[in-house]
């Protein structure tokens, strides 16, 4: 009783929302019944004297002349049992079997999958036409709001609408506009996935150098684009040497394990390894190498040392400028015009590095950066790049969740 009802319903609702007269929900329906046959559940219903088609006491339903009209079976037209057998009799050709839920539930699943097969397909086209075209506000409309686009060429996906309409942005504003993606073959058999085939020209129709690729697209529900991966023909092509390397590295990356994913290389000190061993290059030969022209620093004549207090107390020709001026009770001890300009120089470019030092996100991680920036403007580079092997060091180690050590 309660099935048929939502069966009823159900088909009331589909044949509003696809626009159909009469005649149509008439036809569906009779349609819908005879493709069901064989659960019984009308039978079964008959048997027990029930009334598949009445809605609570006083609602029935009754078809005629390829219509469908609201009856109450109180009314005169009605006349209790004979409109009941009258009822009956007409839905009895073809409403043998009942459209079950599950059945209801498969029909509008394959009607929304015939919806989306014309998606998958379609969007992604008109993605590459309005790419050609430039039009980012067409693409803006075909992305989800959650779309994650991972050019390979790229070591990370740019996430989310706004981060990938800024990439293709900078795409418009660096790419010539003649350089248009040419389709070579396109799939369509699922309605939410969809590999392309592509190449590059430019120009009239002048194939790019090594711009043959392929695309796989996935999209949501709505037809948006949710995930997109590029993959482009490579420059340098190593050929059987790549199954060389292949043989010589998987021994290793088997016994490395997750640690071999690229993952946590990025939570490996390298960069930071690789300034602090500049830095301690650049000790061993300006402060105690006798190699290179020119005394080591420790060895350094007291005559420097005072000419460099000297340039000190004029940094930035102040002292000078004061004195000529009256205003000074410093003595300004002039120095030698050359040696004068590159110490400036020198601490022109430290004072340069102050809103970097300040404002950098890598940089946030070394603290008391205010101590930092005044070494560096007294001694440079005996604490500059100390401070900027500190600046790369890795965030603190986490562990590689298992889907990332197992590269999907």
């Amino acid at each position: 009783h309660y099935l048929s009802c939502y069966v009823s319903g159900l088909i009331n609702k589909l044949s509003l929302s696809m626009g159909m007269d009469k005649a149509t929900k008439v036809t569906s329906w009779h349609i819908v019944c005879l493709l069901l046959q064989g659960s019984g559940l009308l039978q079964k219903a008959s048997a027990t004297g029930h009334r598949p088609f009445t809605v609570g006491r006083s609602q029935q339903y009754s078809w005629s002349s390829g219509s469908m009209r609201h009856r109450n079976p109180y009314s005169s037209s009605n006349n209790g049992q004979q409109s009941q057998s009258s009822h009956a009799d007409r839905l009895a050709p073809f409403c043998a079997n009942p459209l079950s839920g599950a059945a209801a539930a498969a029909a509008v699943s394959e009607s929304k999958q015939e919806q989306q097969q014309l998606h998958g397909k379609d969007v992604v086209m008109q993605f590459y036409d309005a790419y050609n075209r430039r039009d980012l506000a067409t693409i803006e409309s075909l992305l989800a709001d959650e779309v994650s686009y991972h050019d390979l060429v790229y070591e990370e996906p740019h996430e989310g609408k706004k981060g990938v309409l800024g990439w293709l942005k900078k795409v418009r504003k660096y790419a010539p506009d003649d350089l248009k993606f040419v389709i070579e073959d396109i799939t369509d058999g699922d309605p939410l996935k969809v590999g392309v085939k592509w190449h590059v020209q430019c120009g009239h129709g002048i194939d790019f150098p090594f711009s043959r690729g392929c695309s796989f697209i996935t999209l949501n529900e709505q037809g948006k684009m949710l995930t997109v991966r590029d993959v482009v023909e490579p420059a340098f092509k190593p050929g059987d040497q790549t199954l060389m390397l292949l043989g010589g590295l998987t021994p290793l990356i088997r016994k490395l394990g997750p640690k071999a994913n690229p993952a946590y290389l990025k939570q490996l000190p390298i960069a930071s390894a690789a300034v602090w061993a500049l830095y301690i290059g650049y000790m061993s030969i300006v402060m105690f190498s006798s190699a290179v022209p020119g005394q080591p620093a420790f060895s350094t004549p007291p005559e420097v040392f005072q000419e460099l207090l000297q340039e000190s107390i004029n940094i930035w020709w102040i002292n000078g400028t004061l004195t000529a001026l009256n205003l000074s009770f410093i003595p300004n001890v002039a120095s030698h015009p050359v040696s004068e300009a590159v110490f400036n120089f020198v601490l022109a470019w430290c004072l340069m590095f102050l809103p970097v030092i300040l404002t950098d996100g890598p940089a946030q991680k070394v603290k008391n950066k205010g101590l930092w920036f005044s070494a560096i403007m007294a001694i440079t580079n005996v604490f500059f790049i100390p401070f900027m092997a500190l600046r790369a060091a890795p965030e603190a180690l986490e562990p590689i969740p298992p889907a990332a050590a197992g590269g999907s």
